[in-house]
């Protein structure tokens, strides 16, 4: 069947506005993952796509290919990820990230997956190097951390190599592509629970209906105020993904008790500097809007795993208080000395 697919197929549909059937897709991600496309055929499909809108069958189809492209890594799916598309151009500190050694200091296993900055100053990585956690590490590293730390990361170049096809295309085209969006789909671990940040709201209910798609259990958040985390400045809307429906509603952290704060107390900078801030909001004397946010976010992975089905606030409530705690006992903090002395132990030195 694929056989017959070809790129002229492929390009007269999308000029078209006309969605890609799942063999279209599978075909297209194939070509490329397997490195049979030219520069310009990914340009043009990826442009295509962006210029018709990416629908769930077509990213469902394109992560499926990703994954059996992917370096496979040998651990359990018992697992969450917190982490977010990106772009929202707002410059605050790694939440997501923060957000992961909380969970993890809540006993809660955790495979981060992410990558080093595309559009802000610091990326997942680039956060997690400046604290002391080797985010090189090879499969068997990913796995040992997992059962000694009760945390890990998969640094996305390490656990798909295919995307080298699509590297220089990207960088030339220089604007969001289907790849920002399958970035954190394609978790190497495909972990059972996750949170999603999405900055562009048009896409929020796509990537939800993937997650849908895949049967995860998912929160997709996005703050009213366009941050890509769930906002302490007013009403985040949210997707709840599980049993492969989607429900939507508004979320307010302030129904927590918790201050209200405008993103710019977020204001993050460079990846040492956002390491300092984090240290300091994990630390007895940090609370705070940072401290805040991360906990709520922390908060929302802690409901995505446990998956009890009762009302999110009630549950929100619960593990709020529960991620409070991992920061005030030191929980969260231990996590990180934890992983970063693991890393240490692992860490090629010249």
């Amino acid at each position: 069947m694929s056989n017959s697919i070809s790129w002229s197929e492929i390009f007269a549909s999308l000029n078209n506005k006309t969605d890609l059937t799942s063999a279209q897709s599978l075909w297209a991600m194939n070509t490329v993952m397997d490195g049979n496309a030219t520069n310009d055929e990914i340009k043009q499909l990826l442009l295509g796509l962006k210029e018709k809108g990416e629908s769930p069958s077509e990213i469902t189809s394109f992560v499926e290919v990703m994954l059996e492209h992917s370096v496979k890594l040998d651990i359990s799916n018992d697992a969450v990820d917190t982490c977010g598309t990106g772009g929202d151009s707002l410059g605050t500190v790694n939440i997501s990230t923060a957000a992961a050694l909380v969970v993890a200091g809540c006993g809660i296993p955790v495979v981060k997956h992410g990558n080093r900055a595309a559009s802000s100053k610091s990326g997942s990585a680039d956060v997690l190097e400046a604290l002391g956690v080797l985010t090189s590490m090879n499969p068997m590293q990913v796995k040992e951390s997992f059962e000694k730390c009760g945390i890990t990361f998969c640094f996305a170049p390490t656990f798909h190599p295919a995307m080298k096809h699509v590297g220089p295309v990207r960088k030339e085209l220089g604007v969001a592509t289907v790849f920002n969006i399958l970035g954190p789909l394609a978790n190497p671990a495909q972990p059972k629970a996750q949170v999603v940040g999405v900055a562009n709201l048009k896409m929020a209910p796509i990537i939800a209906q993937v997650l849908a798609n895949r049967k995860t259990s998912a929160f997709v958040v996005r703050g009213n105020d366009g941050l890509d985390e769930i906002s302490i400045g007013g009403p985040t809307q949210i997707w709840d993904v599980r049993s492969g429906e989607v429900k939507e509603f508004e979320f307010d952290a302030q129904e927590l008790g918790i201050a209200k704060a405008g993103v710019e107390k977020l204001a993050g900078g460079d990846a040492t500097h956002n390491a300092q801030l984090i240290r300091k909001a994990l630390s007895e004397n940090g609370s705070g809007p940072i401290q805040d946010a991360i906990c709520v976010n922390a908060a929302a992975s802690i409901v995505a795993y446990e998956n009890l089905g009762v009302d999110f606030f009630t549950q929100m409530q619960l593990a709020f208080a529960r991620a409070k705690g991992s920061v005030e006992s030191g929980a969260s903090l231990h996590v990180l000395n934890t992983w970063a002395n693991y890393s240490e132990s692992v860490r090629p030195h010249t």
